[in-house]
């Protein structure tokens, strides 16, 4: 490990400072403990980014370390560099909710919100998630549910992309409408790596301190997001085996979106957004 750089020494304190416990390597205290308090994200996300029912976005980011020592291929990625995962679910508004780090590199991204104790709570119900609801003008019931990318696993809380690249139109809107609120994770990774620079170079510091640096960086961007209305900018955003259930239901969002949830932006974007 190399010397501390000051602003390393700076973030490190912070983390202890916040009162985040680096050993459990997660920020959590934000996750709603309540249906009002999801219902209240997910109506953010619907006026926001137009999709009901939506009560998170989420995604990993790969951090860039130095090779931690005598570990070998642990931490070395699909990308060509060693790093930990960053996994986060972020709200309407950019604030990271659920926070993990740690995680070494080489686990393929469709595998890192399976290790998660978020992953599991969500399984079995212990979310304290919104019973089941009908969609907006519609009779249609749908749970309510988190958005990710293609290399998430597919379940009826949790949404992703159709598979294939044939897919049909009603198929490349449910796409776009997708893409379009599940990028608020992307944005805020974006803003926090363009506002943190400290995580834009290998980090050459113990585990047990990159992680604590790591949580900082977030705990202080969620701050900074709520109290100081120039912290985010349009130049930093932007910088970064499926169940029959699962089936079910992202069928019936496609079906909604192309009817009485249709955007009027929606057909002209699919046209110019590749499939």
């Amino acid at each position: 490990m190399g010397k501390l750089s000051k602003h390393q020494k700076i973030a490190i304190a912070l983390a202890a400072s916040i009162n985040l416990n680096t050993k459990k390597k997660n920020m959590g205290e934000r996750i709603p403990g309540n249906e009002t308090e999801w219902k209240e994200i997910a109506e953010e996300f619907e006026t926001k980014w137009n999709f009901s029912h939506c009560v998170g976005s989420c995604d990993g980011k790969h951090i860039a370390i130095e090779k931690p020592h005598e570990s070998g291929s642990l931490f070395y990625n699909y990308k060509g560099f060693f790093s930990i995962v960053l996994f986060a679910v972020v709200n309407a508004n950019y604030e990271f909710m659920y926070v993990h780090t740690g995680t070494n590199g080489s686990i393929a991204d469709g595998a890192i919100l399976k290790c998660k104790k978020f992953h599991k709570k969500m399984i079995n119900n212990s979310l304290n998630l919104p019973s089941p609801s009908p969609l907006p003008g519609t009779d249609e019931i749908v749970p309510y549910v988190f958005l990710g990318d293609s290399a998430f696993a597919l379940n009826k809380k949790f949404m992703k992309p159709f598979p294939f690249k044939n897919i049909n139109r009603m198929q490349r809107i449910f796409k776009y409408r997708l893409s379009r609120a599940r990028r608020v994770v992307e944005n805020a990774f974006g803003i926090l790596s363009s506002r943190f620079r400290v995580l834009r170079r290998p980090l050459d510091l113990d585990l047990e301190n990159v992680d604590a640096v790591v949580l900082a960086c977030c705990a202080l961007h969620n701050f900074l997001r709520k109290r100081v209305p120039t912290y985010i900018c349009h130049s930093n955003i932007n910088s970064e085996n499926i169940g029959q259930d699962g089936n079910i239901v992202r069928n019936k969002f496609m079906d909604y979106f192309n009817s009485v949830g249709h955007v009027s932006f929606q057909d002209r974007m699919i046209d110019v957004v590749p499939p």
